[in-house]
């Protein structure tokens, strides 16, 4: 009896490091899939086609600036 009371205590601890380790995980995979979410919240938000807009404009600017002060 002794012997079953004290294997009962060994997987009772063991059981309580493993929920441990279960409710750590848990949260880590909550914060990595808040952190997948935003990431394509931010890349399915802006469309690819606005990007290279706005870099179209950046370098057209760029280019027009650099025409009139004379550094082709």
């Amino acid at each position: 009896m002794r012997k079953t009371n004290d294997s009962l205590g060994k997987v009772a601890e063991e059981l309580a490091r493993v929920a441990a380790l279960l409710a750590d995980t848990r949260d880590e995979q909550t914060d990595h899939e808040a952190r997948i979410r935003a990431v394509e919240r931010w890349k399915y938000g802006v469309p690819l086609s606005a990007v290279m807009g706005l870099l179209s404009i950046i370098a057209t600017v760029t280019l027009g600036l650099s025409r009139v002060s004379g550094k082709q």
